[in-house]
């Protein structure tokens, strides 16, 4: 059993989290490559052109396939100057044996504007686009393996609803999920997952489920951010899924999810073996609370990491066509600005385990 460090508690919300090693260059760590492409031919959304990046680890080769991960929101995950940084943490998990080596596409929403009509659609729609569409350009390039158990699909916000979605309509290609802060509160026609989770055959995927506790609407009787997360990951635990839920003490703003980042994807790639399942610790600790599917050995751990003053870093919000459908945000972003004391604080966990190209330097 993993002991962690007594971690204090943020008096004022939101808290702001500080990066850990991993989501910084490491001196000896191969850097991957991005390729760049556009896509202006869409059949499932007719009139859309976007861009999308493909992620290449300096590892790769041809004589093996790899793994594949897809991202939504390209630019928030590929932008080194934001939280997330998933080239960077890619090239350091990949290096240290913590994930395996992966082929990363990230996926710009469809413009003018496309965003929310794509991402926040209860329908196969967006998992058609990409599989039929996105990631055959993508296959006929690389060698990636076929095998869905090492597919996986992850975002934020409207992103990571959307990989919920496109996990749960096909889980025959997507058996891995990261939906952080997922946006279910505003999916069309209404939240439909808790009930469906419980009532329709179990699915063979892995999820990472996260939010904040100063999520949208976080306080609202309606349309709350935080409270539909809580009621995706109870429907998750009551039906025996291999899942995990982190709660932050941040705010819509993609901070605590950017830190967590290299966690969250060392537990979604982590072997199937006990005996591997601990995992390095972030600033201020390890991480928590792990006790295996059908009753496999358990363990505890607990994730945090140490807070800076505000004025640290630069604020990022999650892309600017979330506004779409999103008006709470205004508030939210407000509240983002408050500067929490200097403290530590940590993240709680429940976990349950049952084409045109060119080269980015």
């Amino acid at each position: 059993m993993l002991e962690i460090p007594y971690v204090r508690h943020p008096l004022k919300f939101p808290a702001r989290y500080a990066h850990g090693p991993d989501s910084f260059p490491q001196p000896g760590v191969p850097r991957g490559e991005l390729h760049e492409y556009e896509w202006n031919a869409s059949r499932v959304f007719p009139g859309t052109h976007r861009r999308y990046w493909v992620y290449v680890p300096a590892q790769y080769s041809d004589s093996k396939p790899a793994s594949l991960m897809v991202f939504q929101d390209a630019e928030w995950y590929l932008d080194l100057d934001r939280e997330d940084r998933a080239s960077i943490v890619f090239d350091n998990l990949i290096h240290h044996g913590e994930m395996p080596v992966t082929i990363g596409v990230f996926v710009a929403p469809g413009e003018p504007g496309r965003r929310n009509i794509e991402y926040d659609a209860f329908s196969d729609a967006y998992a058609a686009f990409l599989l039929t569409e996105i990631l055959p350009a993508v296959q006929s390039r690389y060698a990636i393996t076929d095998d869905p158990y090492r597919w996986a699909i992850g975002g934020g916000s409207s992103g990571g609803s959307c990989a919920f979605t496109a996990a749960w309509m096909r889980p025959d290609r997507f058996q891995r999920v990261l939906s952080f802060v997922g946006s279910f509160a505003q999916l069309h026609g209404g939240i439909r997952y808790p009930e469906l989770i419980l009532e329709a055959p179990k699915k063979p995927v892995r999820i990472f489920l996260h939010t904040v506790t100063r999520d949208l609407n976080w306080n609202a009787p309606r349309n709350n951010w935080v409270s539909e997360n809580l009621r995706v990951a109870a429907a998750l635990a009551e039906r025996g899924y291999d899942f995990r839920f982190v709660l932050g003490d941040g705010a819509h703003d993609g901070n605590h999810s950017g830190v967590i980042l290299p966690d969250a994807l060392r537990w979604l790639w982590r072997p199937e073996s006990s005996e591997h399942l601990a995992a390095g610790p972030l600033e201020c600790g390890g991480e928590v609370g792990v006790s295996e599917f059908h009753h496999r050995s358990a363990r505890t751990s607990a994730a945090g990491s140490s807070l800076v003053p505000g004025d640290a870093h630069r604020r990022r919000d999650y892309p600017s066509g979330a506004r779409e459908c999103e008006p709470e945000r205004d508030q939210a972003d407000r509240n983002a600005h408050h500067r929490p004391e200097r403290a530590c604080c940590s993240m709680r966990v429940i976990e349950q385990h049952p084409a045109h190209e060119r080269t980015c330097e």
